[in-house]
């Protein structure tokens, strides 16, 4: 026994660990082993994690016997990888995603895995695209976390988010001003006609069924578009069973589902209490639910990928050859005098530390598209949601065999169910390639490249709307061309949800490892020149983790917007990325901004109005690993700028 048990404890202090063990040499234990997920537990004052074994017990149960010690993260005694969650918190994400709960181990071990390959600072703290809804500004090594919390007006970041005891205990939020008082419409009541909207038609039945399915925001557009639903829908006159599914697991109150539901419960009640009382966000007031429903929007965010996998979602395609593998010179050929080209996330191979950039390579698959004997009729692209941005997770062809016009299907990736969008492909032309959007942590959209002679039939699409305004997303293309009688091998690589990157090579009958042989593609960001260029020094993708290049067109076209350029301003982040943005300014206050923002900034003036103009721009780079240390501006009616 580690010590004295506590027995009454503030609830973040109480966990449960998931832990897997690091026990293949090949790095593939990630992907081959199981996690576990222990019992109730606790964190000492020294900061260590003992918990019991079994996943249904408790520290402080009668007789549950000695508890084990646990190492965050690695321990390199044991092998072994250890990530603690709230218990409240594993109970709500098991609230929010029922499913975990036949089946603890495959969520423990995709629990794990979704926190595996999520970046992490140097800190060791979580970094998804998302602030923890205002706790990541707590997130701190040293420090009085609570009493910064209290003094910035976040007190109830503390609060216990335990689940509410019955529909009793939530009405006793209310007060005389937040009770819920239905009031008789002053309008008269709506009688539809044949003539009206097609919800005019409907028994009021069929309308009840229908907005009990809906959530709230899309009920609220549809009263406003439908007089005769919204006569049949007034608040004060819906029944029970509509308010009741709001507090389902994927509706609006679904964190606030009581232990107790059973009875004849006043649903209506509850929910107008509730939505009032979280409409007051001053002072600590019904601390409990606004944690809770905190905490219970964070398990949502991951909610739908939890449950696709659950379901089982299978990763297609062959498994790549060992050797296979990115060439580090952009002008590698393989013997044949063919290479691969790809494009990356940025992506690390490192299974035996925490993420702190990118994406990890876990999977490796490959398939063959035989277009010597098939023309693609449809192509599918499958998407899952991760840390609130969207990725593509795999790619399944239909084929039409051009002699025996069987179709056939060949699928690469993740295809998680009811997940992927159909692209149709005109049987007069031909798929010749795909453009890609790509940020750091994984391909997040796509779209075919056509030929033929009904291209009009068939214009590329993306799949989902493009983020030009990202400046952490680069625009690629891989182009196989429109020659018949080819074999196109496919290469992919995965972490544990979703693709993070795709490339081509000339496919034979058999795989060897001169197949494999890639070699990255420049990706541009926010778009593509508008004419052709020539890299100085050439692209080398050894010294890049994430190779997109910044087009700075802030000439504009014709180079109309020279003559309005007034100032430069370059942005600066840090001494490991000195350069990450520019931002050009005009004479009638516009401005344009490239890149990033930076803590910095360094800028001129340029009188653009007065002739002046930017004549050339030399730069100094590092010798270790190509960054910009140092850039220099050459201006008609001056020497230069630093």
């Amino acid at each position: 026994m580690p010590g004295t048990v506590p027995t009454d404890l503030e609830w973040y202090r109480q966990l449960r660990v998931i832990q897997l063990r690091d026990d293949t040499l090949d790095g593939s234990w990630l992907v081959t082993q199981s996690a576990t997920v222990s019992g109730v537990g606790y964190v000492n004052h020294s900061n260590r994690m003992h918990a019991p074994s079994h996943h249904d017990c408790c520290f402080d149960d009668d007789g549950v016997g000695s508890l084990m010690s646990y190492i965050r993260f690695r321990d390199p005694a044991s092998g072994t990888w250890s990530f603690d969650v709230h218990e409240l918190c594993w109970q709500i994400l098991l609230q929010r995603v029922p499913g975990g709960r036949s089946d603890l181990t495959k969520v423990s071990t995709l629990l794990f895995q979704m926190m595996f390959c999520t970046t992490w600072d140097k800190h060791r703290y979580l970094r998804p695209d998302h602030d923890f809804g205002g706790a990541a500004q707590f997130q701190k090594p040293m420090g009085a976390v609570i009493h910064d919390m209290i003094d910035q007006g976040f007190d109830y970041l503390s609060a216990c988010p335990s689940q509410f005891r019955d529909l009793a205990e939530i009405l006793s939020f209310a007060t005389p001003d937040t009770q819920f008082c239905p009031q008789q419409s002053t309008h008269r009541a709506w009688r539809p006609s044949s003539r009206d909207d097609i919800f005019s038609s409907l028994p009021v039945e069929v309308l009840l069924m229908i907005v009990s399915v809906l959530p709230s925001p899309d009920i609220q557009q549809l009263r406003l578009a439908s007089r005769s639903l919204a006569s049949a829908t007034d608040p004060s006159s819906l029944p029970q069973f509509f308010w009741r599914t709001r507090f389902l697991a994927d509706g609006e109150m679904g964190f606030a589902w009581p232990a107790n539901s059973t009875g004849d419960l006043n649903w209506r009640d509850a929910y107008f209490t509730l939505k009032h009382a979280l409409s007051d966000t001053s002072g600590s007031n019904f601390a409990q639910a606004r944690n809770r429903r905190r905490i219970w929007r964070l398990a949502d965010i991951n909610a739908a990928l939890l449950s696709q996998f659950l379901e089982g979602t299978d990763l297609c395609g062959s498994i790549c050859t060992k050797n296979a593998g990115l060439s580090h010179s952009p002008n590698t050929t393989t013997e044949n005098g063919t290479h691969g080209k790809m494009l990356s996330a940025q992506v690390s191979e490192d299974s035996h530390r925490l993420l702190s950039v990118g994406s990890l390579r876990l999977h490796d698959r490959t398939v063959i598209l035989p277009l010597d004997a098939s023309t693609v009729k449809t192509i599918r692209v499958y998407v899952v949601y991760f840390n609130l941005q969207c990725f593509i997770s795999g790619l399944e062809f239909e084929l039409l065999n051009l002699s025996t016009q069987a179709l056939s299907d060949i699928a690469l990736g993740f295809t998680p169910p009811n997940a992927g969008h159909l692209i149709q492909i005109a049987p007069s032309v031909c798929v010749t390639g795909f453009e890609l959007e790509v940020s750091s942590r994984g391909i997040t959209n796509l779209r075919v490249l056509v030929e033929g002679s009904d291209h009009g039939a068939c214009p590329p699409q993306w799949v989902r709307d493009q983020e030009t305004d990202r400046a952490d997303i680069g625009l690629g293309k891989l182009n196989f061309g429109a020659m018949k009688a080819r074999r196109i091998r496919l290469v992919a690589m995965f972490d544990a949800f979703k693709m993070i990157a795709l490339g081509f090579t000339e496919a034979s009958d058999t795989v060897s490892e001169n197949d494999n042989s890639f070699t990255l593609q420049p990706m541009w960001t926010p778009t593509y020149p508008r004419e052709a260029v020539s890299l100085v020094p050439e692209l080398q993708p050894a010294l890049q983790g994430y190779n997109r290049m910044l087009n700075i067109d802030f000439a504009g076209a014709n180079s109309q917007k020279l003559l309005q350029l007034t100032r430069i301003v370059i942005h600066i982040l840090n001494d490991s990325a000195p350069i990450v943005g520019f931002t050009f300014y005009s004479d009638n206050r516009t401005s344009t901004h490239f890149g990033r923002q930076g803590s910095m900034e360094v800028s001129w003036l340029i009188d653009g109005p007065g002739g002046e103009y930017v004549t050339g721009v030399t730069v100094a780079k590092s010798t270790k690993d190509s960054r910009i240390l140092l850039l220099r501006v050459l201006a008609s009616l001056r020497s230069a700028c630093h």
